[in-house]
């Protein structure tokens, strides 16, 4: 094969490789996306179960003090102010959905 032939296949390749090149960064961001999505997702769930959580000790807490409980109660009352503060400090952004 002379120069020319070489050139011509060269430059296809190149081509080739740009094209391929861009379908990759395409497929990257998709993924991204998707990656992120799935994360945010996660996040609102983990949201939803400490937020469960913390409705069930309330819950906890009107028993206890029906039936007198004072100090199991307190200690209730400390774990949801506790629950509440490290949700809002973890989750500020998703408080507002």
């Amino acid at each position: 094969m002379d120069a020319d032939a070489w050139t011509v296949i060269g430059t296809v390749v190149s081509v080739g490789g740009v094209g391929l090149s861009i379908w990759v960064l395409i497929v990257a961001k998709g993924a991204k996306r998707a990656a992120d999505a799935a994360n945010a997702a996660a996040r609102k769930r983990n949201l939803v179960e400490e937020l469960e959580s913390a409705a069930q000790k309330i819950q906890q807490i009107g028993v206890l003090i029906q039936q007198e409980e004072w100090v199991a109660a307190q200690m209730r009352i400390d774990e949801v102010f506790a629950s509440c503060r490290t949700t809002l400090a973890r989750w500020p952004d998703h408080l507002s959905e």
